[in-house]
């Protein structure tokens, strides 16, 4: 069976581990401190704190919000189509999430955000779902906090215009310390706030130096690692019938985590996942779920993350994927979902 998400591990990676086993030193130590030091490097702020997962480094960044002037804005908007989690954290913090819906390029934009825009929006949740990489900029307008979730799409921005940020290092993430997260503050104003939101999370839910090691081997890797799923992005786009691909065709900017491909035919989710797993490859949704559902709401005003719901496939891309993989998918994609 080819695995719909798989992570890169090679030997580097069980010599940086095997290097910590050795030493001793399990907990914080020297691997921990030089693996935040890149990742500051990486995403060019030194406002960063190292936690067990992308939903820890989220609560320490709403913890800090709670602090901000404007106790009276409780509302936080963000796509329905998104993990449960990133919803699950905006409640358990005590706010309001408020779902808009999204552009046939599965990502949200300034329109659908407009039309939730209240006196009470205290910040926006940017996802950058699939990798594909949302502009900041065009949320400015809405004077509110902005805080991009990246936990799909670990990438060196070219310029910061969100106040905060965080990251997934999950085992299937862009690349992983099986798990761990980050936050990153990028707001001068409010790093002080933050460091003290983050302190009590990082002593109780840190990364130790195995996590750490295996870390530093992934960043040394991830430029050949992400030049990988450019690659298998090639092939598909190549070798997929241009109707499943046309959506993503269009998208400037993506690192493909995800392949997402437009079925045109009307065959159920669960027959089409049967008849890929009957010939060796796992898919899936392009997410498990739809928020505004959750939270008891119609679709109404959620027509194109309906829509996409309906029609997403997630096949497989990731760097350990061979290209005779890639093009086996190809050729099994175009027969099932044609």
């Amino acid at each position: 069976m080819i695995n719909h998400s798989s992570p890169s591990i090679t030997e580097l990676e069980k010599r940086f581990v095997c290097n910590v086993l050795d030493s001793g030193l399990l907990t914080k130590g020297p691997n921990y401190k030089m693996f935040l030091g890149e990742l500051e490097k990486f995403v060019s702020c030194k406002h960063c704190i190292l936690l067990s997962s992308g939903t820890s480094s989220l609560l320490a960044i709403l913890d800090t919000i709670n602090k901000i002037d404007g106790l009276d804005k409780d509302e936080i908007i963000l796509p329905t189509y998104v993990c449960k989690s990133v919803a699950d954290a905006i409640t358990s913090s005590g706010f309001k999430p408020v779902f808009c819906d999204v552009g046939h390029n599965w990502v949200m934009n300034s329109k659908s955000v407009a039309e939730k825009i209240t006196k009470k929006t205290k910040a926006i949740i940017i996802v950058n779902i699939f990798g594909i990489i949302v502009d900041c900029r065009e949320f400015k307008k809405f004077d509110c906090l902005l805080i991009e979730d990246n936990c799909q799409s670990f990438y060196k921005s070219d310029s910061k215009f969100a106040d905060f940020s965080f990251y997934s290092f999950h085992a299937t993430k862009c690349m992983t310390t099986a798990e761990g997260g980050l936050a990153v503050c990028h707001n001068n104003n409010y790093s002080d706030m933050f460091f003290n939101s983050s302190q009590n999370l990082e002593h109780t839910n840190g990364i130790n130096e195995i996590n750490s090691a295996l870390g530093l081997a992934q960043l040394e890797r991830y430029d050949e690692m992400l030049l990988k799923r450019n690659r298998i992005a090639a092939i598909y786009l190549e070798h997929i019938d241009c109707n499943l691909v046309s959506e993503i065709q269009k998208i400037d900017k993506t690192i493909y985590y995800r392949f997402p491909l437009r079925k045109k035919n009307n065959e159920s989710f669960e027959s089409i996942k049967n008849e890929f797993e009957h010939n060796g490859v796992a898919v899936r949704k392009g997410v498990d779920m739809l928020l505004h559902r959750l939270y008891g709401y119609g679709d109404k005003c959620f027509g194109v993350a309906k829509l996409l719901f309906d029609e997403t496939i997630s096949i497989p891309i990731y760097p350990s994927l061979t290209l005779d993989e890639a093009r086996y998918i190809s050729t099994l994609a175009n027969r099932i979902l044609v």
